[in-house]
């Protein structure tokens, strides 16, 4: 066989073709699954400080009312926000959000934080009590 341009391109390209089957392919799910397992187990291990082949159904159930009683004792109700009576004018007492003059740094950031706090209550609502 006679070595011409066009052999020598298609040897070049069967080398290329080969490099590039070689190189690391995405992995399966086959893969993914095993490694998800893997991660898991050690989870479990960390958790109940035991083998994997050692923990229990009782083990894992003794854990969850464990923690629905420790959901138990949390507020599940309105929170502690203050709401206003009846409204009223905030914007009279608002300054804005600018330095007054010959008004000091902590002063500015006390008026601020108490402009904003009564506008959030302003904003919050009023609640509307039903009468019976």
């Amino acid at each position: 066989m006679r070595i011409t341009k066009s052999n020598t391109k298609k040897k070049y390209k069967k080398l290329l073709r080969k490099k590039l089957r070689n190189r690391r392919k995405k992995p399966t799910n086959a893969h993914l699954s095993m490694i998800s397992r893997d991660k898991h187990r050690r989870m479990m291990e960390d958790i109940y400080e035991v083998p994997y082949s050692e923990i229990t159904k009782e083990m894992i159930l003794e854990r969850r009312k464990l923690k629905r009683s420790k959901d138990k004792q949390r507020q599940k109700h309105v929170s502690e926000e203050r709401y206003l009576e009846e409204r009223y004018q905030v914007s009279l007492t608002q300054k804005g959000p600018k330095r007054l003059e010959g008004e000091s740094y902590e002063d500015f950031c006390i008026r601020r934080k108490a402009e904003n706090g009564l506008l959030k209550e302003y904003l919050r609502g009023v609640w509307i009590k039903k009468e019976n």
